[in-house]
């Protein structure tokens, strides 16, 4: 967690965590409800016995790992969210896709610039419209009221000015700080990072050490006391 790439279990985790933070939100405050990386994976896998799956199969493994943490969540309703974001790992890279509900946009949020010579359709291949598809297809059946302000969405590459073609080690990171601050607008967003790498250095050692130090510290984190006691135990020594 000090350094290098994140697993994608953490990221997986903290979805879990940011959609229940969410649930205890102030009044008037924006529903936000975040998914983690497998439920993407099932529509747009990185191991290929599970691109060689029927599509069909992909669907339906798709409907059922959404519903799955759907009841993690306590059977969250979903159909008056305002924000569903997607946690997306693809090709070794992490980025967010946001279905905006009330704007009626589906919005790519990605700290990693394009070089000139790549186009969108290149980094991104089909993702956001396998997303859109797969996703409405749950609604239809599981959620009408949703489905229907989902409908012909537009799909929008969000133009951050802290992004860059330097990082590609941190992406975790800021996932994890675009879905903890990202209302569903540009303006007034200010999630902390700076375009230049050398000034995010030390903002993103503190990001991740807060995220690792709230989730060891987490209720629902099962050996959460034993490993406690091991840091208590190693501070002493230091």
């Amino acid at each position: 967690m000090c350094n290098g790439e994140l697993l994608s279990s953490f990221l997986d985790v903290w979805s879990l965590r940011f959609s229940l933070l969410n649930m205890s939100r102030a009044v008037g405050e924006t529903k936000r409800v975040y998914f983690s990386t497998l439920v993407h994976l099932q529509i747009d896998p990185n191991d290929q016995w599970m691109k060689d799956l029927p599509a069909d199969i992909k669907m339906k493994n798709f409907n059922e790992r959404l519903s799955y943490e759907i009841t993690s969540f306590g059977n969250l309703d979903i159909s008056d969210a305002d924000l569903i974001f997607f946690a997306v790992h693809r090709h070794g890279h992490y980025f967010l896709v946001c279905f905006n509900v009330k704007e009626r946009k589906v919005q790519v949020i990605d700290n990693k610039e394009l070089p000139a010579d790549v186009s969108k359709k290149d980094k991104y291949g089909n993702c956001p419209h396998l997303l859109i598809e797969a996703f409405s297809g749950y609604l239809k059946t599981e959620c009408p009221t949703l489905y229907v302000k989902l409908q012909k969405v537009a799909i929008k590459y969000l133009k951050l000015d802290w992004a860059n073609t330097e990082n590609v080690t941190d992406c975790g990171i800021y996932v994890l700080r675009h879905m903890e601050t990202f209302r569903g607008t540009l303006q007034d967003w200010q999630p902390g990072f700076k375009k230049n790498m050398r000034l995010n250095a030390s903002f993103i050692c503190e990001l991740r050490a807060k995220y690792a130090a709230n989730l060891i510290k987490w209720r629902m984190n099962g050996v959460r006391g034993e490993v406690l006691q091991a840091a208590k135990k190693v501070s002493k020594k230091n």
